[in-house]
This record gives C-alpha cells, structure tokens and sequence, in this order.
C-alpha cells in the first residue's frame, strides 16, 4: 500500500518537473538596439558572414581578402579580425556597422590569428614564410616579424601577455616568443605534425595537439626560479656563423684548419661559447657530458641539421639514462638551419 501511495505521489511530480524543464522559454529581450552576431569564413567566395543570433538569420556578407581562414574577436572593443591566407593580409571588420574598416598586410600564407587579453596585440602564424607577424591593433600596424620554425600554423598568446606559443607544422617543434622582446627563446621538438594549442589560464603550460602521431605535447611556459628553457648546440663547421657576422673570417679560417667544433650554450636569449673541441668524435661525447652536469631536467629533446643517425643515438643514450623521461628527436627548420650549418646537434631542455 505504500508503494502505491508513493508511486502515486511521485509520477505527477515528475510530470511537472518534465514539463518545467522541456517547456520553451522565450529568448530576453534586451530591447530594439541589442545585437549578438556570429561571424563565418568562407574561404571559396572570399566573404565573412554575419549571422544574427537573436534570429538565427544572415544578417550580412562581407567581401574580404582572398581565402579568409582564421577568424578573431576583440574583447575590449567592437572588432573583429579575419586572415586572408590568399592575399596574405587581414581584413579588420567593425562589429557595429559590419564593414571592412582597414587592411594589414602579413607575411606569406598566414592561417590563425589570436589577441592578446588587453586587446592591443594580435599575433599571425605565416605558414608560407615561416614567421609570425605581431600587429599593434590600435594602430593598425605591423609592428615586428619574428622568425619561427618551417610552416607555423598557429600562434596562441598566453592570457598574461609574455609568452606566444608557436606550432611549427613542418618541422614537428614549438617555438616560444618572448612577447615582451619579440624574439624566441626556445624551439622545442614534439610530436609529428603539431597543430592546436590550449594555454591554461594561469599561463603556466601549454597543451599542443599532434595529428601526425595522435599525442599532445605538455610544454611549461614559466620556469621556477633558477631555471630556465636552455639550449645545448653543437656546430659542425663555423662558416655558417661568419657568414651570419657573428665570427671573422680569421677566427672561421683557423677553427677549419684546426677541426674545432664548437660548444655553445643559450639561456634566455644570451649565447655563450662553453668549449671548443677538436674533432667531431670527441665534442659529441662533451656535449651530453655537459648536459649531464647540468641536470637535473624537467624536459629534454634532440635537434639536428641532417645528422638523424647521431640526433637518435644520443636521444637513445640519453632514455637509457633518465628513465621515465620521453626524449623526442626533431630536426632543425630551414631558417635556423642556414645560421648553423649542416650536421648540427642540439639539446633543447628546461631545468628542474
């Protein structure tokens, strides 16, 4: 009887709890003025689309540059931005009158485009001239092109503002910017084909999802104090470094005469030479002897310049020494490839 009683009592209940939470509900109304627009990229037909959300209806379509791809909005001010992969610019577009109001030209191919959290930076991955372009937005103008790895597809700006992180699709590698001083100051090997970047909102790592090897890499973008992201490289030859200015001929004559490889060391930007060894055979063996002094490592991977075999023995050594550590192998793009010359190995790690 009193399950009957209570079955009774319970299925009217859910009758109207059911029909409370299924019963339509009419949109707010904020009134004549409001507006609410999603924009859309159609690449073939070089337009953005407006759509109105109050109504779910086109509302207008933009002509734009050519190919349109990646699409952004302003959070401080009624803007929005779309790349032009086609005709390498992008279209700035004011959300209350929805019209192009300016045109910034980019560098070659651009995809993506993302804004910083105040609003007065925008960043553009150009995958034809592996670099990205920064744009001031109040402006309207180009104010820096920092070289990054082959064929970037994206870059994504931490919600602090100091660090943009870079996928290099062609060369399996993350560049970091420091924003501040526009420059990079790491390029990470990760895995292959590396595409979507996540930042978590502290601004403490990044999250890189690889198509080519279905993994994502876990990159940390603020060091504790004492660390920092360092880069071990080993130069084969030192005519690349005369050419790029930064030895004479004289030093670059005698180091060739004399089979000197040399051993440099990059924290935060500043390069310092450690040692100059003779020989191939024996600078190798100096450079992982070096790392090992400088352990402990949170993260560490392989670069090379057309030296696959020699990049996968010492990553092979280096596993067999810290287990449970991944030591991913990446080679070195074509644009920090002509300043180091063939044959170059690097170690890209951050110190615990």
């Amino acid at each position: 009887m009193r399950k009957l009683l209570f079955i009774v009592l319970l299925i009217p209940l859910l009758a109207g709890l059911g029909w409370w939470y299924f019963q339509e509900r009419a949109l707010p109304d904020y009134g004549p003025a409001y507006r609410e627009y999603a924009y859309v990229n159609n690449g073939k037909s070089n337009t953005v689309s407006v759509i109105d959300l109050r109504t779910f209806e086109l509302a207008k379509t933009i002509p734009v540059g050519t190919e349109p791809t990646g699409i952004a909005a302003s959070g401080k001010k009624n803007e929005i931005y779309a790349v032009n992969s086609g005709s390498s610019n992008v279209s700035v577009i004011d959300a209350e009158k929805n019209a192009v109001v300016a045109t910034i030209g980019v560098q070659g191919r651009p995809y993506f485009i993302d804004i910083s959290e105040d609003g007065k930076r925008a960043y553009v991955a150009n995958s034809g001239s592996a670099n990205v372009s920064v744009i001031d937005l109040d402006k309207r103008v180009v104010i820096g092109t920092v070289p990054v790895g082959s064929a970037p597809g994206l870059a994504r700006v931490s919600r602090d503002g100091a660090t943009v992180v870079v996928s290099n699709r062609g060369d399996d590698s993350v560049s970091l910017i420091d924003a501040k001083l526009l420059r990079v100051r790491a390029t990470l090997p990760v895995c292959r084909h590396p595409e979507d970047i996540a930042i978590l909102p502290d601004s403490s790592k990044a999250f890189v999802t690889c198509s080519g090897s279905s993994q994502v890499a876990s990159i940390a973008l603020k060091a504790s104090e004492g660390t920092a992201d360092r880069v071990l490289a080993l130069l084969d030859t030192l005519r690349y470094v005369e050419m790029g200015g930064r030895v004479s001929r004289a030093q670059a004559m005698i180091g060739t005469m004399l089979d000197l490889k040399p051993l440099l060391l990059m924290v935060d930007g500043e390069i310092k030479s450690l040692d100059r060894v003779r020989t191939r055979s024996r600078a190798i063996p100096r450079m992982v002897e070096f790392f090992e002094k400088d352990s402990p490592v949170e993260h560490v991977g392989v670069v090379h310049a057309q030296a696959t075999d020699e990049a996968e023995q010492i990553a092979a050594a280096l596993r067999g020494r810290l287990p449970g550590l991944e030591v991913p192998v990446g080679q070195i793009g074509c644009v920090l490839g002509t300043h180091v010359g063939p044959k170059a190995l690097g170690l890209v790690y951050i110190k615990k």
